[in-house]
């Protein structure tokens, strides 16, 4: 996999699978780096923005952006117990002790 596939590689965190749709939106988190994460008027958009977008959007999920530093996200990521998302972090063992990859979009 060579490192820009490894770049589009989203992260989730879901504690369990939704039996039903999900009505509340995921929180979609990113910290702006040029050109991969970069917000604008309608969103945000970048390298790996859009296609993390196009697949919530294609697979029907509702999702809202929030701009959050690195530090903010490790930590949501392994103590808050909600569904949260963030774009870009390198799939390593530490991280699938609490996490779950999506494939490379």
């Amino acid at each position: 996999m060579d490192a820009l596939s490894s770049l589009l590689i989203a992260m989730s965190a879901f504690m369990a699978a939704p039996a039903a749709p999900v009505a509340t939106p995921i929180t979609l988190h990113y910290e702006e780096r040029a050109p991969y994460l970069v917000r604008s008027g309608d969103g945000v958009h970048g390298l790996t923005a859009d296609p993390a977008a196009q697949a919530f959007l294609a697979a029907g999920v509702p999702f809202v952006w929030e701009a959050s530093s690195m530090s903010r996200q490790w930590h949501l990521m392994r103590e808050s117990g909600q569904p949260h998302c963030v774009v870009g972090w390198y799939k390593n063992r530490e991280r699938l002790g609490f996490a779950k990859f999506t494939k490379p979009i």
